[in-house]
C-alpha cells in the first residue's frame, strides 16, 4: 500500500541524489592574491606578538649588574651619578 501512495521508492530516490552529487563539478581554479600592504601587516602583526612574548625584564642584564656589584671598586661617584639621572629621567624630576 506504501508503493502506491506517490510513488515512493527509497531506493531511486538514493539513486538520484547520488547522480546529482556526481554531475556538481567545479570548472577551473580558484586563486588569491595578497596586497603588499596586507604581506606589511602581516609581518607587523607576527612583531608585535612576538614583542608581547617577550618579558619585561632581561635577566641577562640583571645578572651582569648583579655580578659587578660583588666587586666593591664599582660603586663609585660616577656610577651613583649615572644612576641619580636615570632615575631623575624616568621619574621626570
Amino acid at each position: 500500500m506504501l508503493g502506491k501512495i506517490n510513488g515512493i521508492n527509497p531506493i531511486s530516490n538514493t539513486t538520484r541524489i547520488e547522480e546529482t552529487v556526481k554531475t556538481k563539478s567545479v570548472a577551473g581554479s580558484d586563486s588569491i592574491s595578497i596586497s603588499s600592504d596586507a604581506e606589511k601587516m602581516s609581518r607587523l602583526h607576527a612583531l608585535c606578538e612576538k614583542v608581547a612574548q617577550t618579558p619585561d625584564i632581561r635577566q641577562d642584564k640583571i645578572d651582569e649588574v648583579m655580578n659587578q656589584m660583588k666587586n666593591p671598586d664599582f660603586i663609585n661617584d660616577k656610577v651613583l651619578s649615572v644612576v641619580a639621572d636615570k632615575l631623575m629621567e624616568i621619574f621626570k624630576i
